[in-house]
């Protein structure tokens, strides 16, 4: 330790000597440049070029540029020597798993949302941020080529040129991952600039060796796919090749016609996607998926694939329904279910006499029903018993009382959530203080509440109990708020973080917290810029 102290000092030293040398030496060049410059000017060198300044001029470009090159080197030296220094870069004082792990982190940030509600269609290139992290320094680029799961992510697309970008870092990172299990991607886009036909046997070839390491299929199917033959060859050749027990996530978002997914020796029925595969093997394939988003492509209610999930996402697709016996179904065989989201119709209710008891959730965080017709909410809420856990809910405004039994649906409704912990709530479109009281009423464990397209209207009289609080309260994309109200609502409920995103006043003019001198009634206001992205999206 002591001779390691010993080298390091007499290192310095010499790094000290060295600097002040090359620092004279580099004024002495510098200003011998300038003088023989200054002597040699373009007026007095025409016609009297002196014995071997050509040369020298020639040869000295050619030594300043290894001068360059040598300084760079000097500079990487340092700079990777700086990296060490854990005052000046305490990050890379961690382990290498622990960078590594924060890594991925970072990546999975960046890779497009597959909540159903995203679409990747737009993309024009793939997340690069692996490739990024790999240039920051030496340290870094060993970290990230040697953390395989960075590199587990590849795309692919329906059109050829945006193919060629895709492949060509899919190139990288199949190399880079190793054996890893693949979270493969398939974007088709809007406007395929060729033919699906010409498309895919060139996907097909690429994907069928790599279906077999295949843990998440995120699919977007597009409107282009005449008779399905796209959508059908792709996924056949995903599911055909995959290993039983290897596929833990699916997704699959269709922009185009609402289709059941069958096998191929089931049935004919209109509606229906067929794929080329044994019914018992895509069974199989699906018992393992653990996580599962659907948007106009469902496999049959009767699936294996809807037992054992944490999470199970049926988006909002017109048309699309399921009925309530075969809902209740997929819930008992669900039971560890985290994250629900329903946005398609719930047919064929159970009968009115019948006895039901809602199936126990306890493992139940984020429960999301925005799409949830209101005449639908509380024949939906009365089936689900969660936990004791935290609930973050979504829901639209339940207080419309323009269909028929909706005083008995906003029974269940509360019933619900007098059977739950619902911490954070994020209601659309409610009409006015007064409706936001009830909630208030119903919804006792509540510390977070999100308005979006809130009409916020008069507040009247308060009679709440005294102890009634929120941590935070978020508005959104909301229009006539009026100042007073807004002032005295905040107030009343002692909120400690009032956010305003994409609101106006009933004069037009956009929130302000300068202006709205809210600070005297809430301890931290937030006013985004309508161009700031949702602040919410990765709320549910």
């Amino acid at each position: 330790m002591l001779d390691s102290l010993r080298n390091t000092m007499v290192e310095m030293d010499e790094l000290s000597t060295a600097s002040g040398l090359l620092r004279a030496a580099l004024d002495r060049y510098l200003s011998a440049c300038f003088d023989i410059r200054k002597d040699y000017n373009q007026e007095n060198i025409v016609g009297s070029v002196p014995l071997g300044l050509t040369d020298r001029v020639t040869s000295e470009l050619l030594l300043v540029t290894s001068y360059e090159a040598k300084i760079q080197q000097a500079k990487a030296a340092i700079c990777v020597l700086r990296n060490y220094i854990p005052t000046i870069t305490p990050i890379n004082t961690l382990p290498t798993e622990i960078l590594a792990h924060i890594f991925e982190l970072v990546v999975c940030l960046h890779h497009p949302n597959t909540k159903g509600k995203q679409s990747h269609s737009q993309t024009t290139k793939p997340p690069e941020y692996p490739i990024y992290l790999s240039r920051v320094c030496s340290r870094w680029r060993q970290v990230a080529i040697g953390a395989s799961a960075l590199w587990s992510h590849i795309y692919f697309s329906s059109t050829q040129s945006l193919n060629q970008k895709f492949l060509a870092q899919t190139n990288i990172h199949i190399a880079r991952g190793g054996q890893w299990p693949l979270n493969v991607h398939i974007i088709d886009p809007y406007y395929p600039d060729r033919p699906l036909s010409e498309a895919i046997p060139s996907l097909v070839r690429f994907l069928a060796p790599l279906a077999t390491r295949i843990k998440f299929l995120d699919l977007e199917l597009g409107l282009n796919d005449i008779g399905c033959g796209f959508n059908r060859s792709i996924l056949s050749r995903c599911f055909s090749n995959c290993i039983p027990g290897t596929l833990t996530q699916l997704s699959i978002r269709n922009r185009g016609s609402y289709s059941f997914i069958k096998a191929a020796e089931d049935s004919y029925s209109p509606g229906t996607l067929f794929l080329d595969l044994p019914k018992q093997h895509l069974e199989d394939v699906w018992l393992s998926v653990t996580t599962l988003q659907l948007r106009g492509y469902y496999p049959y209610w009767t699936s294996k694939i809807y037992h054992g999930l944490v999470e199970l996402r049926l988006s909002f697709f017109k048309a699309a329904s399921i009925s309530e016996q075969q809902l209740v179904e997929i819930l008992k065989s669900s039971p560890r279910l985290r994250i629900f989201e329903l946005g398609i119709s719930i047919t064929d209710p159970l009968p009115a006499n019948s006895s039901i008891i809602p199936v126990p959730l306890n493992n139940l965080e984020i429960l999301i029903s925005r799409e949830t017709r209101r005449n639908e909410l509380g024949s939906f809420l009365r089936l689900l018993a969660p936990g004791t856990k935290p609930l973050r809910m979504s829901i639209v405004n339940p207080y419309d009382y323009g269909f028929q039994n909706a005083g008995f649906c906003l029974v269940r409704i509360q019933n619900f959530f007098s059977r739950s912990n619902v911490t954070h709530l994020h209601v659309a479109s409610l009409n006015g203080y007064s409706q936001t009281l009830n909630l208030f009423r119903m919804v006792p464990s509540l510390r977070v509440l999100v308005l979006s397209e809130f009409k916020g209207g008069s507040m009247g009289e308060i009679d709440l109990d005294n102890n009634t609080s929120l941590d935070s309260l978020c508005i959104q994309c909301s229009s006539g708020l009026k100042l007073n109200e807004l002032q005295r609502f905040v107030a009343r409920y002692r909120v400690q973080t009032l956010l305003l995103w994409r609101c106006t006043f009933d004069d037009g003019e956009v929130l302000d917290p300068d202006r709205l001198d809210l600070y005297n009634f809430c301890p931290v206001v937030k006013c985004l810029p309508f161009k700031e992205l949702d602040p919410f999206d990765q709320w549910d």
